[in-house]
């Protein structure tokens, strides 16, 4: 959680910088790292199917079971926001538990599915859970074949060490569009090292906008 902080907007020297660069750029990487590892095994999973000779029949045959199956998940109302502090992830991994998601986990092992939030003629936008430090959830398009379209990870630099806190908050409207905040606030740290020095509170707020486009393709709008 973030502590309670009175924000002093201060000028910071060099060395102080480069220390909180140095701790969002780690936060940063492990993000990206846990990432990738859950690209891989998604792609693992997918790709086991296919035999000996390269064909993706039964890969194919997957993909088309998966798309009745996203189709009988509740809809989720919008607007609806995630806090990478709050409490809504943990909850909806300890309700979402029951045969459709066991069925769906069956095609995609380890998709922890809470529910879709858009549908359209093309494509379907649900919204899964992957399981880390912060549970983290993600928004995933899908064609009627069952293939993946795009997806984006609603947390992308959340996370926290001695120092330096990061949240992110995610709305999601009804239009399709979605809204990231990510607060930063760092603290000077102490020569020794040990602990944090009271009174030296910095925030930064980062505000951006998404949305997912007519064709399934999730896009930051500038």
């Amino acid at each position: 959680m973030l502590p309670s902080f009175g924000v002093q907007c201060q000028g910071q020297d060099a060395a102080w910088e480069a220390h909180h660069c140095a701790k969002r750029n780690m936060v940063g990487k492990r993000n990206i790292e846990m990432k990738r590892l859950i690209i891989v095994l998604l792609l693992f999973s997918c790709g086991r199917q296919a035999d000996k000779s390269g064909s993706a029949i039964l890969t194919d045959s997957k993909n088309n079971d998966l798309y009745p199956l996203l189709d009988q998940l509740p809809i989720l109302k919008t607007p609806l926001t995630f806090n990478s502090d709050g409490r809504i992830i943990r909850d909806s991994l300890m309700v979402r538990n029951d045969e459709l998601t066991r069925k769906i986990s069956d095609v995609i092992p380890g998709l922890n599915s809470i529910g879709k939030i858009y549908q359209t003629e093309d494509f379907i936008a649900i919204i899964s859970v992957v399981p880390a430090d912060i549970a983290t959830p993600v928004l995933t398009t899908y064609d009627k074949k069952g293939k993946e379209i795009d997806s984006f990870f609603m947390y992308p630099t959340a996370g926290g060490d001695m120092g330096y806190y990061s949240t992110n908050v995610i709305t999601l409207k009804k239009n399709r569009e979605f809204f990231l905040t990510d607060s930063v606030l760092t603290r000077k740290i102490n020569r020794e090292g040990t602990d944090e020095i009271p009174g030296t509170d910095l925030l930064r707020v980062t505000k951006k906008k998404f949305r997912v486009t007519d064709r399934g393709k999730i896009e930051e709008i500038r």
